[in-house]
């Protein structure tokens, strides 16, 4: 069963992502608000794959967290926003095992997506 971290802020998109992934076979380690936690979360956590807001609660943004958290471990970022700034499309260039999709997120949009992404 593939491990999900999922980072974003605003609680009730969170609440809804977990419930639909747990429902379509996913293991959800955890919800955190900020890229501090992401970080910290996705260190201590067994994760393969973190869905992940770009604006956040606290001092990182999305994109920073991900950047330190592939640092330390290779795994796929699934960005969401509700914007596509200049920043995300460059880092999206920069690395292959990272994607945008936008907000408002269709959940089965989102499975088809992290199906493929995972491995298999």
């Amino acid at each position: 069963m593939q491990r999900i971290l999922i980072v974003e802020d605003e609680s009730l998109i969170a609440w809804s992502m977990q419930s639909f992934l747990k429902a379509s076979g996913y293991n959800v380690v955890g919800i955190v608000a900020t890229g501090e936690e992401a970080v910290q979360c996705a260190a201590r956590e067994a994760v393969d794959m973190v869905i992940m807001d770009i604006n956040l609660m606290g001092k990182m943004n999305g994109i920073q967290a991900s950047r330190l958290i592939r640092q330390k471990k290779n795994i796929p970022v699934l960005f969401v926003s509700g914007n596509k700034p200049d920043e995300i499309s460059q880092y999206l260039e920069e690395t292959s095992v990272c994607d945008y999709l936008a907000k408002p997120v269709d959940m089965e949009n989102l499975v088809a997506r992290l199906h493929s992404m995972l491995p298999a």
